[in-house]
């Protein structure tokens, strides 16, 4: 983290938000050509309403954040990954976090959800997702599996509020707390 009060944002993050915004955007695309054009964000007829959809994604997103973290102290695997990764993102400040977990979390889940999903079904798009969470080296195969895993969840959480906001919020505060 930065110092306290330092609000500088890192180029990294920069780069990062711009590739996300890319993809946000390939999301609406996808679902605009696909004839469902809102994503799944707001309240369907047939969905959960946007403030129990937002707090199930705080329930499930604390308890998989939690799982994770008990993961790190009790196997080896799971704290070398996240040495691994704390080494290749560095320090961060709140900001830098902040932008990184709402850009990744708005655009991964606008386009494996909100438009993948609704087009080629839950399995597909959660083993597509989990397959692009790779690392460079074998130390990354565990998140890769991890990613499968919340991929599921994920569409699980889309597929049973029927609105976006659920694994939108679930997959934020994952990468709030991990990051």
């Amino acid at each position: 983290m930065g110092a306290p009060g330092h609000f500088s944002i890192r180029i990294q993050t920069i780069i990062f938000s711009a590739g996300y915004a890319a993809l946000f955007a390939a999301a609406w695309a996808w679902a605009w050509y696909a004839d469902h054009p809102s994503l799944g964000f707001g309240t369907h007829p047939t969905g959960m309403v946007t403030g129990w959809a937002v707090t199930l994604g705080l329930v499930v997103g604390c308890g998989c954040a939690g799982l994770i973290h008990v993961s790190i102290r009790r196997w080896t695997w799971a704290e070398r990954l996240e040495d691994r990764f704390v080494h290749i993102l560095g320090p961060m400040s709140w900001l830098d976090v902040l932008l990184i977990a709402a850009a990744s979390s708005l655009a991964e889940e606008a386009f494996f959800r909100g438009a993948m999903q609704t087009s080629l079904g839950v399995v597909i798009t959660s083993l597509v997702f989990g397959l692009l969470h790779f690392g460079p080296d074998k130390d990354f195969r565990p998140w890769t599996g991890m990613a499968v895993g919340m991929g599921f969840i994920l569409g699980g959480l889309m597929w049973w509020s029927d609105n976006l906001w659920a694994p939108v919020t679930c997959h934020a505060v994952i990468n709030f707390i991990g990051l």
